[in-house]
């Protein structure tokens, strides 16, 4: 008995960490429409104490007692951080990506109008196709 109470106990603290989940962000804004999404890591509101305490009543050997909370209250909250923490990177990188190469107002679309501007400012020209560059090739050629 009193080592149920000590397993309940390591089960309790090591369950509170919960499990992690990507979750999808609304947008602030819908100046710009794109179709990747933001995500956030979040807490899932499941009861992993609950399983662990079922789990560990499940149990018949003393080493089926030991191994039930530490792969309920670390291998698995730890496992769900890495997976579901690596989709959130990832996603938001190409959410970031994206958001750089269609939005006008990003700074990537920023920073290359700034580019036009100057260099139209200093007499230089900005070739915007192929066809910009024909002309440009077949107006240096006599």
């Amino acid at each position: 008995m009193k080592h149920r109470l000590l397993l309940g106990v390591i089960t309790l603290c090591g369950s509170l960490s919960g499990c992690f989940s990507a979750k999808i962000v609304e947008p602030a804004s819908a100046s710009c429409q794109l179709l990747s999404k933001q995500y956030t890591l979040e807490v899932t509101e499941e009861d992993p104490l609950e399983q662990s305490l079922k789990a560990i009543n499940a149990c018949i050997d003393p080493a089926c007692m030991l191994y039930t909370p530490i792969l309920t209250g670390v291998i698995v909250p730890a496992g769900s951080l890495v997976v579901s923490g690596s989709l959130v990177v990832v996603g938001n990188t190409l959410h970031w990506l994206e958001m750089q190469g269609r939005c006008d107002d990003s700074q990537s679309q920023q920073a290359l109008s700034q580019l036009r501007e100057s260099t139209q400012n200093l007499g230089g020209m900005v070739l915007h196709s192929v066809d910009d560059v024909r002309a440009w090739l077949s107006a240096l050629s006599p």
